[in-house]
């Protein structure tokens, strides 16, 4: 095997390496399937009113909603294969339908609240991105997503968790493309 096609394989193996680090964790992220498929189901106690609906989706054809009348979260749940003491960037895609104080939308990870927007806040009537960055205490972490909307519906999408590449990665791959390159403009 000649020196230019080892130095290929290695660069895709590298390239293909950097590209799981940023794989989505969640499945049904979108909710494309047209269902809750791969997520668990916690309806609040009672004035339940959540579910998939189509036709305008952030990305795609479909997202979530979210309507509980009674001040109480209808949530959604997935355990996600995470790894312990790694770092993750969580995405998600909001809409606040009606402009009012009485909505919710919340994301626990591993059991705790790490973003509250009660009231919601975001402009009425146009997706916006939410991210924040959370770390993996364990193998296996639940990520789960509430809300409630009394006099109309928080829509939800494009749910994403990705973990963060590690500095030493990126260094790692950056020395590895400048050193081919190096050598390629040497020949």
């Amino acid at each position: 095997m000649n020196i230019n096609k080892i130095r290929f394989t290695s660069l895709v193996a590298l390239a293909v390496l950097s590209g799981a680090a940023h794989a989505n964790l969640v499945v049904n992220g979108g909710y494309e399937t047209g269902d809750f498929t791969s997520w668990g189901l916690d309806p609040a106690g009672s004035g339940s009113l959540f579910g998939v609906s189509g036709g305008g989706g952030h990305s795609g054809e479909f997202f979530a909603y979210f309507g509980a009348i009674k001040f109480e979260h209808d949530e959604i749940f997935q355990i996600l294969a995470t790894t312990a003491s790694v770092s993750y960037d969580v995405s998600i895609w909001v809409l606040n339908n009606f402009d009012s104080a009485d909505n919710s939308l919340q994301i626990w990870w591993e059991g705790s609240v790490v973003l509250d927007m009660t009231p919601v806040g975001t402009a009425e009537g146009s997706w916006e991105e939410v991210t924040l960055q959370v770390s993996a205490t364990q193998n296996g972490s639940e990520l789960r997503i509430g809300g409630y909307d009394a006099p109309s519906f928080t829509y939800v999408d494009g749910v994403s968790v990705e973990a963060v590449p590690e500095p030493g990665s990126i260094v790692a791959l950056s020395m590895g493309l400048g050193a081919f390159l190096l050598r390629r403009r040497k020949s």
